[in-house]
């Protein structure tokens, strides 16, 4: 991880206002604790079939994504941060995107396109599976504090 930082004095706005930064991350062999994106996109597969049966049932999201390799370079200016080459690669899924955080007003605007290279073990993911090279656009915006996630 390459980091260059610069800012004019320390007060938490005056961070916010005046940091310019510049932050290369490259990760290998990791995991985002929390959601296991995988899985979900798995589940909505199951979904997708429970609704067009008129069963129901809960989306599976619990646990973690696990990656192989994970890259970005995010570009501060006055408070704003940019990215265009996010990329991780994990043996299932592929994940793009670029975006802003605005450090000065508390927000964000990002696009990810999830993308199954492999089926879904199972099959429980058979619905999934029809989406094996389909770029899912997921779009968050909004707040930090509670921005919204939607397909885009």
């Amino acid at each position: 991880m390459n980091v260059a930082l610069q800012m004019n004095r320390l007060g938490a706005l005056r961070v916010k206002e005046t940091l310019n930064a510049s932050i290369d991350v490259n990760l290998n062999d990791g995991a985002d604790k929390g959601l296991d994106a995988i899985k979900t996109i798995c589940s909505a597969g199951r979904k997708l079939e429970t609704l067009l049966t008129g069963e129901t049932g809960e989306l599976e999201q619990a646990g973690d994504t696990e990656f192989s390799a994970m890259s970005a370079k995010f570009v501060f200016v006055d408070g704003v941060a940019t990215n265009d080459d996010f990329d991780v690669k994990s043996p299932l899924l592929r994940v793009r995107g670029s975006g802003s955080a605005n450090l000065r007003q508390d927000t964000v605007d990002y696009l990810v396109d999830a993308e199954l290279v492999k089926a879904c073990d199972g099959q429980s993911g058979a619905s999934a599976d029809k989406l094996v090279g389909v770029p899912l656009p997921i779009r968050e915006k909004g707040p930090f504090a509670s921005p919204k996630i939607s397909p885009d």
